[in-house]
């Protein structure tokens, strides 16, 4: 079903809409490719963007290459490359970039409130470890891996390339730890593929 939207396609990067989506309130932008499944609910897909296997997106922007699968986002701002491919990772209220999402990635964003309140920042490549729990707002520093769940507040923009690790339930920073790993390097040899 597709409802209210606009398709961008051409003849070199055909638009793909495939079985089961639904979509609603929606832009398409030219090679991308929406199917199994997908549930749109007032989002931009950008250039290139994948997004399928039962993914639900609402009032968010996805923009150019972008890999959605099996979980959810809602009110995310996925700038280029960001990566989702996990059936319990949620995306909230975040700006992400050039981000990967490991399994079970969680945000809250209530602080017990009513409704949302805050929002989250996890700056150009950023990694989270599968089954990393940010409580926003917090602020994340350019490709840093978060691991563990944190239930405190942190701003880590001042540190790059770092690690961020739950230890005793306490928020971890190990300074530019990231800069040593295969992971930044391997992951930004995949992006001109996906272009």
């Amino acid at each position: 079903m597709l409802e209210e939207g606009t398709i961008n396609s051409c003849k070199e990067a055909p638009t793909i809409v495939g079985e089961g989506v639904t979509a609603k309130k929606f832009i398409m932008l030219s090679g991308s490719k929406v199917d199994s499944y997908a549930i749109i609910d007032k989002t931009f897909i950008g250039q290139s963007v994948k997004m399928g296997k039962q993914y639900s997106a609402e009032n968010s922007v996805f923009f150019a290459n972008c890999e959605a699968f099996h979980g959810e986002a809602c009110s995310v701002f996925a700038g280029p490359y960001t990566v989702t491919h996990h059936k319990s990772t949620l995306m909230i209220a975040g700006l992400f970039s050039f981000f990967n999402a490991g399994s079970g990635t969680n945000q809250s964003n209530h602080m017990y409130k009513l409704g949302p309140v805050h929002q989250g920042i996890l700056e150009r490549g950023s990694k989270t470890g599968s089954f990393a729990y940010l409580l926003l707002p917090d602020f994340v520093g350019a490709y840093t891996v978060v691991m563990g769940k944190h239930y405190a507040n942190f701003d880590t923009t001042d540190f790059p390339f770092s690690y961020i690790t739950e230890e005793k339930g306490k928020s971890e920073l190990t300074p530019a730890m990231n800069i040593f790993t295969v992971g930044t390097r391997r992951d930004s040899e995949k992006w001109p593929t996906r272009d």
